[in-house]
């Protein structure tokens, strides 16, 4: 049967495009939930999500939860997507895209957290559906939290980086999306990334991080994927790759392993 797109967060009408959602004053921490949608009177399993750093002109990463259920009861289905805030709204293009199971009439939330004593906005919205399957997935998150942002890697000259390893999965995924971003305000840079489970690659030397230091402009996607893949639990996943920068500076990156 025939079920349309649900938009999540109001249509734009000359303010704000996305719904507004404000962080903690206290550094690394969730800041409120904000609602950002309510899900259609059918289940869904697909959700993709948009948006971008709101009045902030920090170089700042950061992390955003969301969630589902009734206000004080929300529960995540969404841990921990990496974003980064430039200055002037010139961070990469945050677009979140998971299959994963949103019952009928569920509101939808989302927190947002920096390393920061003064809260930040971020401004999110945009789709779920059901794509007439029973397929969706549970999202595990490998980042560092306790810095809000992705696993840094530091490069100082031009050249090859890694491996680093990301992590050694709690469980069987058959699905993974991973984030590449800059911390903070970019000098030019240039990154190729290849992703290895137990040594063997399951994503080549893609370039997937390009940015332009002379204007702070990133010109590819933040985030990756989902991709298909069967990936034992315990393995252990790492990236590596090469880096051309204009100057010592630290990316991000952060794994999402889906089941």
């Amino acid at each position: 049967m025939f079920q349309p797109l649900t938009l999540l967060a109001p249509a734009y009408s000359g303010s704000n495009e996305y719904t507004v959602i404000s962080g903690s004053t206290t550094a690394n921490a969730f800041g409120a939930w904000t609602q950002i949608g309510t899900s259609p009177p059918y289940k869904c399993n697909r959700i993709w999500l948009t948006g971008r750093p709101w009045g902030s002109n920090t170089g700042l990463p950061g992390l955003i939860n969301v969630g589902i259920g009734p206000s004080g009861s929300q529960s995540i289905i969404l841990p921990n997507l990496v974003f980064d805030s430039i200055a002037n709204y010139q961070g990469p293009p945050a677009s979140w895209r998971f299959p994963t199971k949103i019952p009928a009439n569920s509101d939808v939330w989302a927190q947002m957290a920096q390393n920061s004593t003064t809260s930040y906005n971020f401004e999110i919205g945009g789709l779920c559906w059901n794509d007439n399957t029973d397929d969706g997935g549970i999202i595990t998150s490998y980042v560092d939290s306790s810095t809000s942002s992705g696993i840094q890697v530091a490069v100082s000259a031009s050249g090859s980086w890694g491996p680093v390893t990301i992590t050694s999965s709690s469980g069987q995924f058959k699905r993974y999306a991973f984030s590449i971003t800059q911390v903070g305000d970019p000098v030019y840079m240039s990154v190729s990334s290849e992703i290895l489970v137990n040594g063997i690659s399951i994503f080549p030397a893609l370039v997937t991080f390009i940015s332009n230091g002379g204007s702070a402009v990133c010109t590819t996607p933040g985030q990756w994927g989902p991709f298909e893949c069967d990936i034992p639990a315990g393995s252990t996943i790492t990236m590596q790759g090469y880096a051309a920068v204009g100057g010592a500076l630290s990316f991000q990156i952060a794994f999402y392993g889906i089941s």
